[in-house]
């Protein structure tokens, strides 16, 4: 999927020292409102070129990184794409996600395990 003559062509690769291991656990939290979960789009992406090739936009999506998600989990839709979660549901849940972001010669994805902890 990635344009491999334009100039930001390979300037936007999945991080060597990231989250380890491509994971996000979250408290649980007592009230309905979008939690900001510590992690964002550079935490999982290295840009070698952010000026002349900044990342235009993230989108999360299921696992298979096909369909959008759109449970409980979301993402502004501006650098730096800060991942937010509601996380008030008294068990711990587990889900698994793909980020994918693109800059304007490539699309690059990554999984992520998203888990919130029990409120016990």
């Amino acid at each position: 999927m990635t344009n491999k003559t334009g100039e930001c062509a390979g300037k936007l690769n999945e991080r060597e020292k990231q989250i380890t291991p491509k994971k996000i656990v979250m408290p649980f939290n007592t009230n309905n409102n979008f939690i900001y979960s510590g992690v964002t789009a550079g935490a999982l992406f290295e840009n070698s070129d952010p000026k002349r090739c900044p990342i235009l936009n993230c989108t999360l999506m299921q696992p298979d990184c096909k369909y959008e998600y759109r449970d409980g989990i979301s993402l502004n839709n501006a650098n730096p794409f800060s991942i937010f979660a509601i996380t008030n549901l008294p068990e711990s849940w587990n889900v698994k996600l793909c980020l994918v972001c693109h800059n304007k010669d490539e699309i690059v994805s990554v999984n992520i395990d998203f888990t919130q902890r029990s409120c016990i």
